[in-house]
């Protein structure tokens, strides 16, 4: 069997420099719709002789830091700000790993530092931002390192480089429409947002667009485009009441909605303007009208996460058609162009962080978790970079555990770190020691499962397991349950699980496999792991249900194609008698 570790694709806003990497300077932003690939980094040892480390925890995020306690609390609310003024409650992560944030304060060597540092403003940016963070979204936490050299955080808008991942570790996630829409290249948040401390509005920076002709037009209908808002239906006359003369820029919503998913085939100039249309679209349904089809926009985020959307499904969540909503963003584009989007908002109080020495356990577990992290992100594109990085989590991690032993959470770091070295006798040892006591993270539940599961016999020609075997398998799965976020791979080797164990209950193992679907309903992999166990298991009328639900939502031609074939040969025997 095989259940690898799903990496996760970084979209990046920022660079890093100081004593944990070194990047070259950022480059312009990719085009609408790609990933922002990091450069390479060069990696350099803590200098010895730092400040020492001191440690905090508060609402979801522990903290190791080597600088003032006013610097630390600059960012640790920065963060803390960003997923409230951006997302309603309903969005706002819930994440059972604390986000990890390490700050520090280092001047780069003269040698290999990048020729700037600080702040800088891209060619599409209206404001400069501040390029001395970095992020890594891990599948099951997060991890900031922030580098202070020399100054005092002072933008409270910073916390852009903290959105990018957030909704993508939500289940169901939204698809590519809606982090175009916030966080693209051409979207609202793209910037970050201006909240004054302690103030009772929000702003965002004037939209963008992705033809410079129709961009010019706009400019000068911004007279008419207001007179279009604040003059009552039934009361427009004349222009007003006419196609407004920007509907042409304004693609068919209909096909807004499977942009950037498998089989979106959009030439470059149509991939722009579908993204500018995402963040227009946003930006009129957030905003426009002074936000009243604000709760129909996170509706319509909630319902194209779990099945597509049709002019039914949009009239449901917004109270208009898709006719009726192209006009509205035609006359809403001068708008959108011209003006600084602005809505009232609660005084937000973050907590005050209480600080302590931090222990040489603590130091290590984060750097390490950090430095893991940053070789699984350039394994693919930099692997004698990511060898190096992995190599140097493994002299943090081990280093600390040799002197702390029975600190469950760095055993549990460590554990994945050994897995992924390919050394699972220790990676089992470890990510035991790290469970007994009942607490892990759900990446180490989902590991010692595998690791159990592997170590259960051969997956073909082996007999089968019993249930007693299973057991210790199927527990760890179930505390990774309980956790955030959801991992897929968790239903995945339930499914395999089931196909191996004849003796799990069918009627218990299919609702949780269902689950599984529900929570990723546009994983394919999942949905045919799931189908496969339940073939194999004699559930032929759970597994077409299971091809029903996933079919609608699968986007890439040839596979739809051939799960459509399958769909059809199963239904024919399902309903043959017998």
């Amino acid at each position: 069997m095989h259940c690898p570790l799903r990496p996760v694709r970084i979209l990046a806003a920022a660079l890093l420099a100081g004593s944990f990497a070194r990047a070259a300077a950022p480059a312009a932003p990719a085009a609408a719709g790609t990933v922002v690939e990091l450069p390479a980094f060069v990696i350099t040892e803590t200098r010895p002789g730092g400040a020492p480390w001191r440690y905090a925890r508060a609402e979801g995020f522990e903290i190791i830091s080597q600088v003032g306690d006013d610097s630390s609390q600059a960012v640790f609310e920065a963060l803390w700000r960003g997923p409230r003024l951006t997302l309603p409650p309903r969005f706002q992560p819930r994440i059972s790993t604390p986000t990890a944030v390490v700050i520090f304060d280092q001047d780069p060597d003269r040698g290999s530092g990048p020729g700037s540092l600080g702040s800088v403003r891209l060619p599409t940016e209206q404001s400069a931002h501040w390029t001395n963070v970095i992020k890594r979204t891990q599948s099951d936490r997060e991890v900031f390192c922030v580098n202070l050299r020399g100054r005092y955080f002072t933008r409270s808008s910073t916390f852009r480089f903290d959105l990018h991942t957030l909704l993508r570790l939500r289940t169901p996630a939204p698809p590519p429409w809606v982090h175009e829409a916030l966080y693209g290249a051409y979207g609202l948040y793209r910037e970050g947002i201006d909240y004054p401390e302690r103030g009772t509005h929000a702003s965002i920076v004037r939209a963008l667009w992705c033809e410079e002709r129709e961009l010019m037009r706009a400019e000068q209908l911004a007279g008419p485009a207001l007179d279009f808002f604040v003059t009552p239906p039934e009361k427009r006359k004349g222009a007003l009441a006419a196609p407004p003369p920007l509907l042409a820029a304004i693609p068919d919503l209909a096909g807004l909605w499977d942009g950037g998913l498998p089989g979106d085939t959009r030439a470059p100039a149509d991939n722009a303007r579908w993204a500018a249309t995402c963040a227009l679209f946003a930006r009129w349904a957030l905003h426009a009208r002074e936000g009243l089809r604000r709760e129909g926009f996170w509706r319509l985020v909630d319902a194209s996460a779990a099945r597509p959307v049709d002019e039914a499904v949009f009239r449901e969540c917004l109270g208009l058609g898709f006719a009726e909503a192209r006009a509205e963003l035609a006359w809403f584009l001068p708008l959108a162009l011209t003006e600084v989007a602005s809505r009232a908002v609660e005084p937000l109080r973050p907590p005050r962080l209480t600080f302590r020495p931090a222990t040489p356990a603590e130091v290590a577990r984060v750097r390490g978790d950090w430095e893991r992290g940053e070789a699984a992100i350039l394994a693919g594109g930099y692997p004698e970079l990511a060898s190096r990085y992995a190599a140097q989590a493994g002299r943090t991690l081990r280093a600390a555990h040799a002197s702390h032993p029975d600190d469950a959470e760095l055993a549990g770091v460590l554990g994945l770190l050994e897995f992924e070295a390919g050394d699972h006798p220790r990676a089992l040892e470890l990510l035991t020691a790290a469970t007994a006591g009942g607490q892990a993270r759900p990446r180490a539940w989902f590991t010692l499962a595998h690791l159990r599961l592997l170590g259960a016999g051969p997956s073909r020609g082996g007999p089968p397991l019993t249930a007693a075997e299973a057991a210790p398998i199927l527990g760890p799965l179930r505390e990774a349950w309980r956790l955030e976020p959801a991992l897929a791979v968790t239903y995945e080797l339930l499914a395999e699980l089931w196909r191996r164990c004849p003796e799990l209950p069918a009627a218990e193992t299919i609702e949780r496999l269902r689950e599984g679907q529900r929570r990723f309903p546009r994983d394919t992999r999942l949905v045919l792991a799931a189908f496969r166990a339940c073939l194999e298991r004699g559930a032929r009328a759970e597994a077409l249900a299971m091809l029903d639900e996933a079919l609608p939502l699968v986007t890439e031609p040839a596979l739809r194609d051939r799960l459509r074939r399958t769909r059809e040969a199963l239904a024919a025997a399902v309903a043959k008698p017998g």
